[in-house]
């Protein structure tokens, strides 16, 4: 249910992901939220200009304007689809994708697109453009398991979501429209025709309103270094397992103390102080590295 009481942010009942990292922004470990999903959580201003702007303009480019719902979109779609026959079109508009990410809504039947609409209107009048649109970048998908921006980025870039090149925001933005078609692939990128295709149409939106950056055509479509979830890192995982169980509702991003450098090279002495040692019985060794002017913790190795 949904009623009419607001709450400081509609994703108050989600659940996030956990980015630790090192001294010197170094990712130690992206944890799973507790719905088994890769969803960290930026405030707006977290996300880059150029991702935002990406995002509206592929996905709802009256979004600051209509209240909730586009009704010139919306008849003409239910035009399309229920009267020409042809090929089912969408027009959701950011509020009202948010309002079915958010509440869990079939919008597939008529009855199912009328209440997404009207939770739409609700979400409208109990919230600003800025709180929606925050929402919706946190939660929509991005493929697999992955949802947010925040998370996008993190997995398939290694970067932060306010860093993103503008080729990187323009793959990101066309992503939730069909998660599972358009998610990259390392080195095949430039192989999947349906990003490249939404990727264009975005582009082609991008210059009308950005004449200047014509230029970027060219950079488009090249092969870029992306990475999977599979390739996150889990560094130092004592250390970090302790910071999670003590500090259970720290923020979605924790900056610990220790140095990754440090710690890789007291994990290698440990490993080959045990080998020298094993004939002597000795399996285990524990070491932590203190930095005595600040009693921070610089490596912690089990």
């Amino acid at each position: 249910s949904f009623s009419f009481v607001k709450r400081d942010s509609p994703l108050k009942e989600f659940s996030f992901s956990k980015a630790v990292y090192d001294r010197n922004g170094e990712l130690l470990r992206l944890t799973l939220s507790e719905d088994e999903k890769y969803r960290l959580y930026p405030p707006l201003n977290g996300f880059s200009s150029n991702l935002k702007e990406a995002t509206l303009l592929f996905e709802d480019k009256y979004f600051y304007s209509h209240p909730g719902v586009n009704p010139a979109s919306i008849i003409r779609a239910a035009w399309d689809t229920y009267v020409v026959g042809a090929s089912r079109v969408g027009a959701s508009t950011i509020t009202m994708q948010t309002a079915r990410l958010l509440f869990g809504i079939n919008s597939k039947t008529p009855l199912g697109k009328i209440k997404q609409m009207l939770y739409a209107l609700k979400l409208e009048y109990l919230y600003t453009k800025d709180q929606i649109l925050e929402a919706y970048l946190n939660i929509a998908p991005y493929g697999s398991n992955i949802e947010g921006a925040g998370a996008a980025s993190l997995i398939y870039f290694k970067k932060e979501p306010s860093g993103l090149t503008f080729h990187e925001a323009i793959t990101i933005s066309v992503m939730p429209e069909s998660p599972a078609r358009r998610k990259p692939v390392s080195g095949k990128d430039h192989e999947n025709k349906d990003l490249i295709d939404a990727r264009n149409i975005l582009f082609e939106r991008w210059v009308e309103k950005h004449p200047g950056e014509i230029k970027e055509k060219e950079m488009l479509n090249l092969p870029m270094r992306v990475y999977s979830p599979s390739e996150l890192p889990f560094f130092a995982p004592h250390y970090v397992d302790s910071i999670l169980a003590e500090n259970k509702n720290l923020a979605s991003r924790i900056s610990a103390t220790i140095d990754l450098k440090l710690q890789r090279q007291i994990e290698s002495i440990l490993k080959n102080y045990i080998e020298r040692k094993k004939n002597t019985g000795v399996g285990n060794a524990v070491a932590l590295l203190i930095d005595y002017t600040s009693m921070e913790v610089m490596a912690s190795v089990g």
